[in-house]
């Protein structure tokens, strides 16, 4: 009877702790950019010497640093999210920029559509929008897994332009983290050896 109370509460525990870790580790977030900022923006997650984010009503608080690279120690999280994203002037002055969901629609004979649904001309040369969010992206290196989200900050008309930077930029931060995890196992090496 003892050790069945025993499982029973081993069990209630597990439970409550998951759940309270699922609520605590929301995939929910505001993202802070420095007024004015064009470009990529890359989050990377689990790293030891990262920021951790605040929290505002429930969700993380991510704080974009003027390069657009933030590092953070909180693990990443998935599955269906809130997200906001705003320009940030010198008195924490925010406004909002709007995200801007890419299409791939055609249309009856098969002909691609307005990749950006319904723009004016106006907005799709001249409107900041938020465009091309990531979900969830990874590289390994000799140390383990890197995760990371990205997405960019321009107009419609330079997407594609503002695209391929960012894809080069993931690439560069790839064979960075590589390089350093490669230093990290052969500084270890030698030390097992002195």
């Amino acid at each position: 009877m003892r050790s069945k109370l025993l499982l029973i509460g081993l069990i209630l525990f597990t439970l409550v702790n998951s759940s309270c870790s699922l609520i605590s580790g929301s995939a929910d977030g505001i993202y802070l950019i420095p007024n004015g900022y064009i470009g990529d923006v890359i989050i990377v997650f689990n790293q030891p010497n990262g920021v951790t984010p605040e929290i505002e009503k429930g969700r993380n608080v991510y704080k974009i640093p003027e390069d657009g690279i933030l590092k953070v120690e909180a693990r990443a999280r998935t599955g269906i999210v809130n997200l906001s994203y705003f320009y940030v002037d010198n008195n924490n002055e925010r406004q909002e920029i709007k995200y801007l969901r890419v299409t791939g629609e055609r249309n009856p004979a098969g002909e691609p559509q307005n990749k950006f649904g319904d723009i004016s001309q106006q907005d799709y040369e001249n409107g900041t929008f938020v465009m091309n969010v990531g979900g969830l992206g990874s590289f390994n290196t000799k140390q383990g897994v890197v995760q990371y989200t990205s997405f960019i900050i321009g107009t419609p008309k330079d997407s594609g332009h503002l695209y391929d930077k960012m894809q080069k930029r993931i690439s560069q931060l790839q064979r960075k983290f590589i390089e350093q995890s490669n230093k990290g196992i052969q500084r270890t090496r030698n030390q097992q050896v002195s």
